[in-house]
């Protein structure tokens, strides 16, 4: 390479393109030179003329064909610098999905922890509930049985105050027969003084003393018919009475058992239905998570595919390399979506199942828990059933009890006067032969 020479006002200088980097030299007058030949300074000199360099035949080819291959080694550069980008952003995607992934997992687990806790304080709450609604239950069973019982002690206070009124009956009766006998015996001695002196008044006496029994007995005979019926209707009464009480508390524990049971069954309902809304809740909050997961690698494809377009633009020469990194690195992101999508319908579908059994199991508990409360019911019915029949069995004890004790009163109060009147038919006929003699 010749040395570098300054130009005299002789030569006009013409710029070529910025590419080549090269100048058309020209001499007035003689011809020209060719422009290959000669390489301008970048800038001109103090006179204004430019400083051009000798560089021998087709120095332009050499020239583009180094300034091509830095532009190549540039292109491996940007593309190396590109390919390690892209691998470390791939990574950090790699271990922020990891994280994420990691970080669902600690919240499903959470989850599944807290509706645990939250099925077990239900249970426990219902448990509670049960065993309160069972006392209270428990209690006014206790406060009907007591008011059974004391219904039954006021009748047999009842009872007892007609067995003391039959007793002072029998007692007036005896006091009665008493004075009844005194007065006999007073009779006896005045019908002795007076069989002295007229037989026709002892005749008399005798027919009087027999209008008195018959009248007693008839009137004896009447209280006795009118005891037996006030008895019968009191009986009648005190039955119809005591059916309509059962049948009334039987319906009101009928009517509170199935309300309890309604009750409960509404309440397992509103529960199911919170699940099912806290399983929509959850799945909404995995697509927006999943949403936001994906956005991001969305965006960097995004923005890939547009570095990508310019590079096209700008290197058109390396189009079917650059196009076949583009198809790989998008197969890449695919398969990586895919497989996000695969993990999150994964964990979607156990979210479900999860929900499914939490479901299934509430209903066998509401099978179980209905089942206890219907027997529950039922034993309460046939437990009052059974009190029912017993308090009838009593009460028809005590009817035939109170029946042998009259038939047993009146069948004394009749040996009682069959003996009063053979004792006075015996005491005239020896007062009748004592005149005699």
């Amino acid at each position: 390479m010749e040395p570098c020479f300054q130009l005299t006002a002789k030569w006009d200088i013409m710029k070529m393109p910025q590419t080549m980097s090269s100048a058309i030299v020209t001499r007035r007058g003689l011809g020209g030179i060719r422009a290959e030949n000669w390489w301008q300074s970048p800038h001109p000199t103090q006179n204004g003329n430019w400083s051009v360099t000798y560089e021998g035949e087709n120095a332009w080819q050499r020239r583009f064909y180094r300034r091509l291959e830095e532009e190549r080694k540039q292109h491996e550069e940007e593309k190396q610098a590109l390919k390690s980008r892209y691998d470390s952003t791939l990574s950090g995607c790699y271990r922020a999905l990891a994280y994420e992934k990691e970080k669902l997992k600690n919240e499903v687990e959470h989850a599944e922890q807290a509706c645990e806790h939250e099925i077990e304080s239900i249970k426990e709450k219902m448990e509670e509930e049960y065993q309160e609604r069972l006392n209270e239950m428990k209690m006014q069973h206790a406060f009907e049985m007591k008011a059974l019982k004391d219904e039954g002690e006021s009748i047999q206070n009842r009872n007892d105050e007609q067995d003391k009124l039959l007793k002072k009956k029998d007692e007036t009766i005896e006091e009665l027969r008493k004075e009844l006998l005194k007065i006999q015996q007073a009779n006896l001695k005045e019908r002795e003084k007076l069989l002295q002196d007229h037989s026709a008044e002892i005749d008399s006496l005798k027919n009087k003393q027999e209008d008195v029994r018959k009248e007693m007995q008839k009137k004896h005979t009447d209280e006795e018919e009118s005891l037996k019926e006030r008895l019968q209707s009191m009986s009648a009464e005190m039955e119809k009475q005591r059916l309509i009480q059962t049948s009334q508390r039987e319906q009101q524990t009928r009517n509170a058992m199935m309300q309890e049971r309604d009750n409960m069954e509404t309440k397992y309902k509103r529960l199911m239905r919170d699940v099912t809304d806290s399983l929509d809740e959850d799945l909404a909050v995995m697509e927006r998570k999943f949403e936001r997961q994906i956005q991001p690698m969305e965006d960097e494809k995004k923005e890939l595919r547009q570095m990508m377009d310019r590079m096209f633009e700008s290197h058109p020469q390396s189009a079917t390399e650059l196009r076949q990194e583009r198809d790989r690195i998008e197969k890449r992101y695919e398969k990586q979506l895919k497989s996000l999508k695969e993990d999150h319908e994964e964990e979607k579908q156990r979210v479900r199942k999860r929900h499914e059994r939490q479901l299934q199991s509430m209903e066998e508990e509401m099978k179980e828990s209905r089942k206890v409360v219907e027997k529950s019911c039922d034993a309460r019915i046939k437990e009052a059933e059974e009190g029912a029949q017993i308090a009838i069995a009593n009460i028809a004890k005590y009817q035939d009890s109170r029946s042998q004790d009259m038939s047993q009163i009146i069948e004394r109060r009749d040996a009682l006067q069959h003996q009063s009147a053979l004792w006075l038919q015996e005491t005239l006929v020896q007062l009748l032969k004592g005149k005699a003699v």
